[in-house]
This record gives structure tokens, sequence and C-alpha cells, in this order.
């Protein structure tokens, strides 16, 4: 079947487009293009909005997130000096957890591919085959934990009385391979609580916590605006808390 192509916005603006995290709260030179196949309907589309280029009568193509995220660093001088201070990997980070939230499967080309591929790949190979953070403040956590040295699982689920509890993070007291049964002795569970996803769920997170406690698990609860303001006395609390586990660990 014959293929014909068209030119799709790509890159940071297209990110920036499709309000991916890290990209949609900045305006961005529209400078990337990338060949499209028409018939590639899924995940491309149309906008009206065409800063610096010509305006066609149903706007520009937008190329696909998964494209897109293969040219994020596509330009590194586009991801620099930025007003919100950013740092690059932690830019690109932020939207391919983002896009891997919303289903997609982001990879990078293999061997030589495009520019923007080496920091892809260095991005996908932080996440391993851990699952994808649930919202960007969760992104943000993981991101402060790993400047502390510290590598937690994500989306932990331990079974006490009967149920599934589902801990946004567990910090290993041992090995770094994720056990496939999480107990008292070989983890330590921290929970994000922002007030816009836990103010409806507040007595549910106390029921909850309360069933780890009985079961023995010690755990921390932080807030994006702890990690944002004081993030020393998290990771001093942190430090503090695996280092008690480690000299008395739970029988």
């Amino acid at each position: 079947m014959r293929r014909l192509y068209e030119m799709a916005l790509t890159g940071p603006a297209a990110a920036a487009e499709h309000g991916l995290d890290g990209f949609r709260d900045l305006v961005w030179p529209q400078r990337w293009a990338a060949p499209v196949p028409s018939e590639i309907v899924p995940g491309v589309r149309r906008t009206r909005l065409w800063v610096g280029g010509t305006q066609q009568d149903e706007g520009p193509l937008i190329a696909g997130i998964p494209l897109v995220c293969r040219h994020l660093n596509g330009d590194p001088e586009d991801l620099l000096d930025l007003p919100d201070g950013i740092a690059p990997r932690d830019r690109v980070e932020l939207a391919v957890e983002h896009a891997r939230r919303l289903g997609f499967h982001i990879r990078a080309a293999s061997g030589g591919g495009f520019s923007g591929d080496k920091m892809l790949r260095e991005v996908l190979a932080l996440a391993g085959s851990e699952p994808p953070t649930e919202s960007y403040a969760e992104t943000g956590a993981v991101q402060s934990f790993r400047s502390w040295g510290m590598h937690p699982w994500r989306q932990c689920v331990i079974r006490v009385g009967g149920r599934n509890i589902r801990v946004d993070f567990g910090f290993s007291l041992g090995p770094r391979k994720r056990p496939q049964v999480f107990r008292p002795s070989n983890v330590l569970l921290c929970d994000l609580d922002s007030e816009q996803f836990h103010r409806d769920n507040f007595e549910a997170d106390r029921e909850r916590w309360a069933m780890l406690d009985r079961a023995g698990f010690r755990h921390l609860s932080v807030t994006p605006r702890q990690l944002s303001r004081n993030p020393d006395a998290v990771r001093v609390r942190l430090e503090q808390l695996l280092a008690d586990l480690r000299k008395h660990p739970p029988r």
C-alpha cells in the first residue's frame, strides 16, 4: 500500500500541545517536525494553533505521543535555562512517566536513532521494570529520592487481613531486587499525601495505615510541599527510619 507522508509538529512544542508533564505550562518555539504516515490516525491529531508557521484550514498535524517523547531532547538547547528551573533529564522523565501513565509504550530506537534517543534511553533505564508514577508529584518525589541515593519501589501492594493495600513507595531494607511479597522485615513504606488526592480519602487512609501498623509495617507519609520546601528534613527522617529498621528489624 502506498503511504502518503505529512509533516507533524513534534518535540517540546508538541508535548505542550498534548499537555505532558514538564512541558504543558511553558511556551515553546515550534521548531521540530517529523514525517508521519497519513494512515496512522490514532495518536495523531490536528490543532489550529500554529505559531510561527503557515496557517492551514485544518491546522497542523501533531505527532503522536511516542514519537514526541523520542524528540523531546532533539535539540538540547531547547531544555536549558527555562524559568521553572527543571533539569533537562528530569523534564524528559516527567513527560515520559506521564506518557506511560496514559498507557503509551515509550521506547527509544535501537542503534543510532534520533539525537533525542540517548536521553530517552537514560530515562527509561531509570524506571527499569517499575510501573509508571501515578502523578506529576510522584515523579518529582522519585527524582528527589534518587538525588539522595534512594531508589524506592513503586506502587507496593501489601496483603494484610485478607485485603490488598497499595502504598506509593517501598524502600528496601535488604537487596535491591523487588520482593515477591512485602513484609515488615524487607520494606519501609512511604505514601505521598497530596491534598488534591487524599482530601476525600482521609478516613480511609487512616484506616489502612492502622492496619499496616498492626501488621508490623513501619511507614512515613510526606507531602509534595514538604519535599519542595524542606527536602533535607524528609531525607533525614527517611535515613533515620531506614537505619533504625536495619538495626532493629521487625520479627
